[in-house]
Order: C-alpha cells, then sequence, then structure tokens
C-alpha cells in the first residue's frame, strides 16, 4: 500500500549539519538527516556519527499528517554480510547472535535454511564473523528481529516493524567495527559474549 511504498520507494532530501561530513576534534559528531513528505507522510532518518565511535546513532520518525490511525510496515536492514578476504571463511565463521530476554541464541550462516525470526525484549541482535561485527544496539526495547538471504544468497540482518503504527519514533545505535574485547564491553550490554575465545573462554 501507500505507506508500505513510502519507505522504499521515496526520494528523501538529505541534510548534513556543515557543507560536508568531517568528524575530527572540532567536529565530534554530525549528524546526516533524510526527509521525506507527502500528502499523509512525514518521514525523517537521522544519522549521528561519532569521531571516537563505530557506533552511529539512527532515529526514525514518523508523522501522520491524516486524522486517522495508520500502519507503516517497514524493516531496517543492514547487509549483505560482513566483508572478507575469504568467502569460504566467512560462510564458515559468520553467524547471528541476539541478546533476547536476557538469553543469548547464536545460529551459523550454513545452517540459516530459512528466514531466522525473534520477537520479544532485544537487547542486541549481530551479524559477525572471526574479526567484525555489526551490532543492532536496542537497550531492551520490544522488537522483531529478522535474518534472510536476499536473492543473490547475501545475508541480511534486521528489525521488522510490520505493525508499526504512526505517528512515532524509533531509537537504536548501529555498531559496525572490529571485535575488539574492551571497545566491545565499553558498552555494558554483554558485548564482548560476541568473541569466540575456543578452549580459552572459561579463562576470560
Amino acid at each position: 500500500d501507500e505507506y508500505g511504498k513510502s519507505f522504499d520507494e521515496a526520494v528523501y532530501a538529505m541534510s548534513v549539519g556543515d557543507r560536508y561530513i568531517q568528524l575530527g576534534s572540532l567536529y565530534p559528531e554530525v549528524e546526516v538527516a533524510f526527509v521525506y513528505s507527502s500528502k499523509s507522510l512525514i518521514i525523517r532518518k537521522a544519522l549521528t556519527f561519532h569521531d571516537d565511535k563505530y557506533a552511529i546513532d539512527v532515529k526514525i520518525d514518523v508523522e501522520n499528517l491524516e486524522n486517522r490511525s495508520a500502519v507503516v510496515p517497514y524493516k531496517v536492514v543492514w547487509g549483505p554480510g560482513l566483508f572478507s578476504d575469504s568467502a569460504s571463511d566467512s560462510e564458515k565463521s559468520t553467524q547471528i547472535s541476539t541478546s533476547i530476554n536476557g538469553k543469548i541464541t547464536n545460529t551459523k550462516l550454513e545452517k540459516l535454511d530459512k528466514p531466522l525470526e525473534y520477537k520479544g525484549k532485544i537487547e542486541w541482535t549481530a551479524i559477525h564473523n572471526k574479526f567484525f561485527a555489526a551490532v543492532f544496539l536496542m537497550s531492551s526495547q520490544e522488537a522483531d528481529v529478522t535474518a534472510f538471504h536476499d536473492n543473490r544468497g547475501g545475508l541480511l540482518l534486521g528489525l521488522d516493524h510490520s505493525n508499526k503504527v504512526v505517528p512515532g519514533t524509533d531509537s537504536f545505535s548501529l555498531y559496525i567495527g572490529p571485535k575488539e574485547s574492551e571497545r566491545l564491553k565499553s558498552y555494558n550490554m554483554g558485548l564482548n559474549k560476541l568473541i569466540d575465545y575456543g578452549f580459552f573462554g572459561i579463562l576470560v
């Protein structure tokens, strides 16, 4: 329907706080905004980049201009996959991990033969391989997580808002970076459990 197509097919106007994106000591963060408006909806996506961390803060606002409730279905998706020098090595090590209702579930890419779905209180969900991770940081929000293959076999991970009632706001952070223990621990969300220490894991 009209609402469902708005996110995917709309042409968004882009704006940046300065004339170009520049991060450093003088500009520790910068926001890039994308805005779409129609007769019935205003959609604003804001991405805040930081100089000192790998996480991007994301905020999505949907305003309903009509005098009736509406459902605007959409997905926020990362993928396909993560960069790897070796496709075979990537397939063996890549997996989906999700912290849901206080427990962590893990599914390896090679065992994902159908779309994966989780519903509940999500702290974070990640696609990761040996060295890198892309993590949606949710801070225990109620959310639906979905993972699936695209038509080329690439692995996609995302947040599913199929029943999103507008107006409303969604916010989360997206960590895209190395699986460094101290950096992951700094989020105080158990992200260091993404690192597989093998036999020595009991000592960490």
